[in-house]
Order: structure tokens, then C-alpha cells, then sequence
């Protein structure tokens, strides 16, 4: 069965591929046949796995349970239901329940039988979906035990305490809550250092993301702005202005909704000096503002409290400020007589009245516009369910692949689906494969992942690119170029430092590939420690091709400080293309402030461009 899928893509078209293994009873071209992922006729592409599930059914039942998934055909399900694994059984009943309006009796036996192969957060989720919480949170306590203690995979423990912590909550149990939460922060917080030291940022985020949302279930807001304040750190150091915007937002408003004027007031004069660096003085100005009412809010809850006079001079000073620095003189000369009765020093008395008396007569300036909306947070995937999937499926191809071809069977995108059926298949065969055929084979498997271009199958290329044999890692490395995530480059950055020229050069072919917006700190990250000269050559051929500021931030810089090879590189790719937006100024300022060797090119391509 190897031999099988040995083709990459298909080699005729889908109908003579049919007929073909009509007449010659062979089952690999009809393997070829459904590698045709964007075969226009549903109808053509159900007659070739109705055929091949035919011809496969008697032996390889797994097989043919897969193409019965794919055709939703219940009554070929049946026929091979007890001949496979408890695993593919549970799934099963998993999409009858969905497909006869979630069957709670066929939903139940899925449970019991994910319990019984030992995957226990399928399980818990059956048992989320049936409206059993008690049952569920069971499943969720024991797993995080299991992982807590065993001191192996602290992200997907801190996740199953999490888990338990919701569960807790919908059985309104807050002790339990808070107990499953605080083991979860104990977790979580040391995992987003480790990601963040081997370059998985964006997941050091979503451990961070998962801290946040651990303040909002438990109402204990240490937990909000640690989870806030490091998030944002993250995308404001990935270069994601627009998505740190919106989180700080978010993080602000849950500041002032829990009345914790000081952390709102924090908040606010970082996002104002954000703003400001990145041209957005409405935003900052509006922003000053809310900083300004934060710290009276701190002033009044220090004279409810009986605080010391400094304390609440402190922060009056600091709201006279933010509202000085937007030109509000009328409410600066307010406060200042507020801070004149305040039981001080009188030379500190006199000098805040002096200081009210200057400003009396200054007319306030106008505001500016109110920023445009910067649109609500979104917190994205629910990662504390979606990443426990992913760890509990242990990389496997077959897993992954049967998931997006059974979750996405409702409407899902039939081109991905048929990638993940063909991926499915091979995973099943590659898993049989003799011990001298493994490495061909999981090759194979690793090119039939590449087109379905899910961050799930993220996973098993990992694990494939982890392999003793390179051809192997060299082919997962290629398929890791198809997939758009900046998880990739961690991946392919693990190749580039491959000691098989065959792996090398996959990385380099997946470099010149994964070229997307929010690939720029990667970029710029392996850019920064390569030493192998095509390494760098291949990051500034892909940071010319985004049109981003930062993009043009460090081209310029390149173009102006960088050898002549990377300087030709960057023109090159600058010259492929029309003219980038976000290049224009600074390869103008670059022109101007250069010696002759580096103006000269760049007025060149500026000329070209249309721009004077």
C-alpha cells in the first residue's frame, strides 16, 4: 500500500484515473485520483473513494472507515465499526450524535469509549457537551494530576486545571475555582518562560492569554494584568501594533470596571506613550485623558482611606499632568486649588496656588477627533481546549487528519477535507509500514500533510521533522513552508542549522515561502543570529517582499549598512514588484542621508517606482 501514494499529484485527469482502475482493478490509481483536492464535481470525487473504499474494505477496515467518513455514509460506518480501534469507534459515534442533533445516548458511548482508550480530554469534552459538568470536571482534576505530577508538560497541565476551574465555576463551587485556578497560574507561568526561551513567543502568549482569562473566571485581577501586561509585551515586541492596541484597551476597560484606578492608571500612560511613538495623538490624546480621571480615582480612594496628604498630592500631580500634556488648563487650575486645601506644607500650598493663578486666564486647547474605534478584543481559539487536543493526540498524522476531515464535514472547505482524507489514509498505511519502509513512507506522509495547511498539522510536521532519517526531516521542513503560522519558523529554523545540506536546503526553500505580515519578527529574529550568508540573503529577500513599516525599517537599514550581495538581494526583490507604501519615506530618507555608493541604487528604484 506504500507504493500507493508514492505520487505527489495526480497525473491524469480524475475521470480517466477512475476508469483506469476500473478496468485494471488498481486501487493506487484511485489514490491518485483523490489527490485531485479541487476537483470542481463533488459527485466525480465520491465515485473514486466509493471505489476505493470498495476495494479496500475487506482488509484495511480502517481504510475504509475513513473513506465512509468522508462519503457520511452511516451504513458503511457500521460494517467496519467493530473491526477498528476503540479510538475510531468513539469518533464515530462522536458524528453520528452530531449528524442526528447531538443523540445524547451516542454521545455518552462516545465518552466511555475515548475514557476507555485513555484519552481523557475527548472524553471531558463529550462530557462538556452533554451538560454533565460534575462528570467532566472529574476527568479534568485527574488529568491535571496526572501531569502536575509527573512534572512532564507544564503548558498542558496548567490548561487541565484550567479546564477544571470552568467546570467549578458551572457547578458554582468558588473555593474549587480558586483552588484549580491558583494550580493552574503555578503552571502556566513557568511554561511562557520556557516557550519564550526557545522562540515559541506566540505560545509564551497564549499561556499568558489563558492567565488572563484565569483573573476574569476568578474575578482576581493579579491574575488579569499579569496576564495583560505580559501578553501585550509580546505583541508589542512581535510588532503586532494593532492587536497590542486592542488588548491594552481591553485590559484598561477590565482595570476601570474592577476599580483598580492605579493598574488603570499604569495602563493608560503605557498605552499613551505607545500611541505616541506610533503617530496616533488622538488615541493618545482621549487615552491622556482616562489616565487623568484614573489617577483622581486613586486620589479619592487615598482620602477615603486615610491616606497621608503626599499620597493623594501624588496623584493629583499625576492627573494635573496627563491633562496639561492635552492642553485641559481649566481642570489643571482645579486641581491645583484642590491640592491648595490640602493640609500641607505651606510654601507647597502657596506654589500650587501660584500655579492656578497663571493658568486661569489660558483657554483650553481643542481636543482632537475621537480615534477611530480600534475594534473589540478578540481572544482568538480557545487554547485551553484546543491545544489539550493537540497534545493529547501526541503528533499523530492519523489523529489530526481525522479531525479535520470529520469536524469539518459540515460545510467545512471540501479542498481541505479531501487534503485531510488523503492525509488520513496515508498516515494509516505509513503506521503499518514494515520497519525498513518507515522512513519512505513517513516521507510520503509528510508531502500529502503539505497541502491541507491547517495550524493543527502544525504537530505531526514537527514530529516528522524531529526524525533520525533526513530525507524525512527534509520533506516535513518542505511541507512546513505550506503552512502560513509563526510557529513555522521554528521549525525551519531548527533546519537551517541541519547538518544534512538536504535539510539546509528545505529551510531555505521554506524561508523564501513564509512570507506573510506577522512573520516579521521571526524574520528579523533569524536574520539577527545567522551566520551562514545564504541564511541572510534568504530573510531580507522575505522581508522585501512585506510591505510593512518594520519590513521597510530593516531593508533600509540593509540598504544602507549591509554588504553589497545583501544590498543587490533587497533591490532585487524591491525591483520584482510595484511600488511598496510603506517603503517610500524611508528609502527617501535613506537617499538623502547616504554617501553616493548606497543613494545612488535606491534614487534608482524610487525613479522606477514614480517617486521624485
Amino acid at each position: 500500500m506504500i507504493e500507493w501514494f508514492a505520487v505527489s499529484r495526480p497525473s491524469a485527469k480524475l475521470a480517466e484515473l477512475v476508469e483506469r482502475a476500473r478496468t485494471s482493478r488498481d486501487a493506487s490509481s484511485l489514490v491518485e485520483a483523490l489527490l485531485h483536492h479541487d476537483e470542481p464535481s463533488d459527485d466525480a470525487y465520491a465515485t473514486a473513494a466509493r471505489a476505493l473504499l470498495a476495494a479496500v474494505e475487506g482488509e484495511a477496515p480502517r481504510l475504509a472507515l475513513t473513506l465512509a467518513w468522508y462519503l457520511e455514509d452511516p451504513i458503511a460506518e457500521r460494517r467496519c465499526l467493530e473491526r477498528v480501534p476503540v479510538g475510531d469507534r468513539a469518533r464515530t459515534l462522536e458524528r453520528w450524535s452530531r449528524a442526528d442533533g447531538g443523540d445524547p445516548g451516542l454521545l455518552r458511548r462516545a465518552a466511555a469509549l475515548h475514557q476507555e482508550d485513555g484519552r481523557l480530554v475527548r472524553a471531558a469534552l463529550c462530557l462538556e457537551r452533554l451538560g454533565e459538568p460534575a462528570a467532566a470536571a472529574a476527568l479534568w482534576a485527574r488529568l491535571g494530576a496526572d501531569l502536575s505530577a509527573s512534572g512532564g508538560d507544564a503548558y498542558a497541565a496548567g490548561l487541565a486545571w484550567f479546564d477544571l476551574a470552568r467546570m467549578r465555576s458551572r457547578l458554582s463551587d468558588p473555593d474549587g475555582v480558586h483552588e484549580a485556578a491558583a494550580r493552574a497560574v503555578r503552571e502556566l507561568e513557568p511554561a511562557a518562560d520556557r516557550f519564550e526561551s526557545v522562540g515559541q513567543r506566540e505560545r509564551a502568549y497564549d499561556c499568558w492569554q489563558v492567565v488572563l482569562e484565569l483573573g476574569k473566571l476568578t474575578g482576581e485581577f493579579e491574575h488579569v494584568i499579569e496576564g495583560a501586561v505580559n501578553a501585550i509585551r509580546i505583541l508589542r515586541e512581535d510588532r503586532l501594533v494593532s492587536h497590542a492596541l486592542r488588548l491594552w484597551h481591553h485590559a484598561l476597560e477590565l482595570a476601570e470596571r474592577a476599580e483598580e484606578p492605579a493598574a488603570a492608571a499604569h495602563l493608560a500612560r503605557e498605552l499613551v506613550a505607545y500611541a505616541r511613538r506610533n503617530a496616533m495623538p488622538e488615541l493618545a490624546a482621549h487615552t491622556a485623558l482616562r489616565e487623568a480621571a484614573a489617577w483622581q480615582s486613586v486620589a479619592e480612594r487615598a482620602r477615603r482611606r486615610g491616606g497621608g496628604p503626599d499620597a493623594v498630592e501624588d496623584a493629583l500631580t499625576a492627573a494635573l499632568t496627563c491633562l496639561a500634556s492635552v492642553g485641559r488648563y481649566s481642570r489643571v487650575v482645579e486641581l491645583r486649588r484642590q491640592l491648595a486645601e490640602l493640609p500641607l506644607d505651606p510654601w507647597r500650598k502657596a506654589r500650587h496656588l501660584a500655579a492656578a493663578e497663571r493658568l486661569r486666564s489660558v483657554a483650553d486647547e481643542p481636543l482632537p477627533r475621537r480615534p477611530e474605534e480600534l475594534g473589540a478584543f478578540e481572544a482568538g481559539a480557545e487554547v485551553w481546549l484546543e491545544d489539550l487536543v493537540e497534545w493529547e493526540a501526541r503528533g499523530s498524522a492519523a489523529e489530526v487528519c481525522a479531525d479535520v476531515l470529520l469536524v469539518g464535514a459540515a460545510g467545512g472547505d471540501a479542498a481541505v477535507r479531501r487534503a485531510a482524507l488523503v492525509g488520513r489514509l496515508c498516515a494509516l498505511v505509513t503506521e503499518a509500514a514494515a520497519p525498513h519502509e518507515r522512513a519512505r513512507a513517513e516521507a510520503q506522509l509528510a508531502r500529502h500533510l503539505g497541502p491541507i495547511q491547517l495550524y493543527v498539522v502544525l504537530a505531526p510536521l514537527e514530529r516528522l521533522a524531529a526524525s533520525v532519517d533526513e530525507s524525512v526531516r527534509a520533506a516535513a521542513v518542505d511541507a512546513v513552508g505550506h503552512h502560513y503560522f509563526k510557529r513555522s519558523f521554528v521549525t525551519v529554523e531548527r533546519a537551517l542549522g541541519d547538518p544534512s545540506r538536504l535539510v539546509a536546503d528545505a529551510g531555505l526553500r521554506a524561508l523564501d515561502r513564509l512570507r506573510f505580515d506577522h512573520a516579521i519578527e521571526p524574520l528579523a529574529r533569524i536574520h539577527r543570529m545567522a551566520t551562514a550568508p545564504a541564511v541572510r540573503l534568504a530573510t531580507l529577500r522575505a522581508l522585501a517582499r512585506l510591505d510593512t513599516p518594520e519590513a521597510a525599517e530593516l531593508g533600509v537599514a540593509t540598504l544602507s549598512e549591509g554588504s553589497a550581495e545583501e544590498r543587490r538581494a533587497v533591490l532585487a526583490e524591491l525591483r520584482s514588484a510595484p511600488r511598496r507604501r510603506h517603503w517610500v519615506e524611508p528609502l527617501r530618507e535613506a537617499a538623502a542621508s547616504s554617501d553616493g555608493e548606497a543613494a545612488a541604487p535606491i534614487g534608482a528604484l524610487l525613479r522606477e517606482w514614480g517617486v521624485t
